[in-house]
């Protein structure tokens, strides 16, 4: 069974594992993604409730949903 929850402290490290895993082979990667995640946290945009994950049987996350907030200035 797929659950998708959001996204706890205890879910850090796993997440950046899983992201830097993920870009390691992309071809147009420079291979920072991991860390703009960690800033993406850490701004003042960022929307907790909208970083979640999925985790497939109580086990490990499967995939991962980071969403944060932008602003817009016109």
């Amino acid at each position: 069974m797929l659950t998708i929850r959001q996204e706890n402290k205890n879910d850090y490290e796993e997440v950046y594992n899983v992201i830097k895993t993920a870009f390691e082979t992309a071809e147009h990667s420079d291979g920072n993604e991991q860390d703009l995640v960690v800033a993406l946290r850490k701004s003042d945009n960022f929307i907790p409730e909208l970083s979640l994950v999925a985790v497939m049987d109580n086990k490990k996350e499967v995939i991962i949903l980071l969403i944060t907030s932008f602003y817009v200035s016109i």
